[in-house]
């Protein structure tokens, strides 16, 4: 089957850089004998509503699937193909965002088109876990309390500075009004009650564009790992950013767990919850986390 790309592009990514990539990207597909359809976004939903409604045609036309954007692009391409059982298609990122935390996993190069193109056509093949909470999907983490916070401030101030210092701002208003939350977690063989800041369910290690905030959570191992922020962490461990790495934080200032599924509950009050770096506005008093191993095929760059 000759290679036909299906591009999914944001064009307002990374301050409209994505958008003025996509001539010379059509320019090297056309050199290369490449045909490609490609679907413009112009609003959140508009990459959902398009794999739903055509998701036979993309299942049996396409031999590659690209994602032109930000983090935001990229969960919207993941989890809309996941629920149309979209399974057998390799994706590629195009980072542009302020994070690309999945593509740093990856190793994709950011904010080069070019070689982000060439990983594309030639990269490795790997497998990505899928998690899902209540039903809906996410291939990086999910954050409540203090992250949910932030990236909901973020949202509202729509600010353009990029990677970790457009959360700066948000992140100092989270701290002005400080809040511990009580995170009861149940999995399968017990129970546990913790108070915390901060509780992260995350399936890569890189968090706000390349903080290292989890330990061990890797994109294809059928695990996920829980960290709890149980105290502000101590000034030696501020000291570090934007370059948190190897476990910064002391003993006392975390709570960490691995496992496969988990349910969260929160008795009254339910803290705000991010998802891939998009709030999540789907509340509820028990979040049901499950993880779906090698659910789909996704393209990275060798070391």
């Amino acid at each position: 089957m000759k290679d036909r790309f299906l591009i999914f592009l944001n064009p307002t990514a990374g301050s409209g850089r994505a958008g003025l990539f996509y001539p010379q990207m059509q320019g090297i597909l056309k050199i290369k004998n490449i045909d490609y359809c490609i679907l413009v976004t112009k609003k959140k939903g508009d990459i959902k509503r398009f794999s739903h409604s055509y998701k036979n045609s993309i299942k049996n036309d396409f031999t590659r699937i690209i994602a032109v954007g930000g983090d935001g692009t990229t969960w919207e391409t993941l989890s809309s193909l996941f629920e149309c059982n979209i399974t057998n298609i390799p994706i590629a990122i195009f980072p542009f965002g302020s994070g690309n935390d999945l593509a740093r996993s990856l190793n994709i190069p950011l904010y080069n088109p070019r070689k982000a193109l060439d990983v594309a056509m030639n990269g490795i093949i790997d497998r990505l876990d899928i998690c899902s909470v209540n039903d809906y999907y996410f291939a990086n983490y999910l954050s409540f309390g203090f992250e949910g916070e932030v990236v909901t401030r973020r949202e509202i101030e729509g600010t353009t500075l990029p990677g970790f210092t457009s959360y700066l701002k948000p992140v100092l208003k989270t701290i002005e009004t400080l809040k511990y939350h009580l995170y009861h977690l149940k999995f399968p063989e017990k129970e546990v009650d913790i108070i915390g800041l901060n509780c992260i369910i995350s399936n890569i290690p890189s968090h706000y564009g390349g903080l290292q905030l989890v330990e061990e959570a890797k994109y294809n191992d059928g695990i996920f790992e829980i960290t709890v922020i149980k105290k502000i962490p101590s000034v030696k461990t501020f000291a570090k950013l934007p370059f948190f790495r190897k476990n910064p934080m002391a003993q006392s200032e975390f709570a960490r767990f691995r496992t496969d599924k988990v349910t969260l509950c929160f008795d009254e009050y339910v803290p705000p919850v991010q998802i891939d770096g998009e709030p999540f506005k789907k509340l509820s008093k028990k979040f049901k986390i499950e993880i779906n191993q090698g659910a789909l095929p996704i393209i990275k760059r060798s070391k």
